[in-house]
């Protein structure tokens, strides 16, 4: 794996362990830097418990997934500025979602990576929008099978015209 390739594999593992770290501090109200730290120390080299007798397979006698660890500043850039943001990215997200769709109604997962997402749309310009849906659509088709992925898609999408206009053509969309 090429340096780049271990970067941009580093940052995609960022992203599902802040969402999954945003999840958990939306469930159960817990403050983000205990989570983090956790997160850090312990949670990602635990996420995949290994089967002792083959290394290469977990519990389950899967192979084990070849997850790299979290680049661990851009970690914590999302999970603390989506924690330092939530109520003016809510806002945000909200006039991006059709009825019957509302922040508050959106299921825990689905809130944390449209959170995340937009987060990154607004606050992370180093990083591309199309580069930003991709891995944030990725990430909800690891979750959800249904409705779901298409919404975050639009929503992300919707999002991405508004301010990064100059990157997102007007008249195109992401597939999901």
């Amino acid at each position: 794996m090429t340096k780049q390739n271990g970067n941009i594999a580093r940052r995609s593992a960022a992203r599902l362990a802040a969402v999954q770290a945003l999840y958990e501090i939306d469930m159960v109200g817990a403050p983000a830097t205990p989570v983090l730290k956790e997160f850090l120390a312990k949670r990602w080299s635990d996420a995949t418990p290994i089967d002792q007798d083959d290394p290469e397979r977990d519990v389950t006698g899967e192979s084990k997934p070849d997850l790299p660890n979290p680049e661990q500043r851009f970690l914590k850039r999302l999970v603390n500025g989506v924690t330092e943001n939530t109520a003016p990215l809510d806002d945000t997200m909200a006039s991006h979602l059709n009825a019957p769709w509302s922040v508050g109604h959106l299921e825990t997962l689905v809130r944390a990576i449209l959170r995340a997402g937009t987060f990154e749309l607004q606050h992370c310009p180093d990083v591309g929008a199309r580069t930003i849906i991709s891995e944030y659509v990725g990430l909800s088709h690891a979750f959800f099978n249904e409705n779901e992925p298409a919404l975050i898609n639009a929503v992300l999408d919707s999002l991405a015209k508004q301010f990064r206009s100059d990157e997102v053509s007007q008249n195109s969309t992401h597939s999901s």
